[in-house]
């Protein structure tokens, strides 16, 4: 697995993990 790919997929699943914990707590909360 190059570096690139390795950076891509942690980029995506770091956002996929924020959009997720935001969606979560703004819907917990309003």
């Amino acid at each position: 697995m190059s570096f690139k790919k390795k950076l891509g997929v942690g980029v995506i699943s770091a956002a996929l993990g924020l959009s997720f914990i935001g969606g979560g707590t703004y819907a917990y909360f309003s």
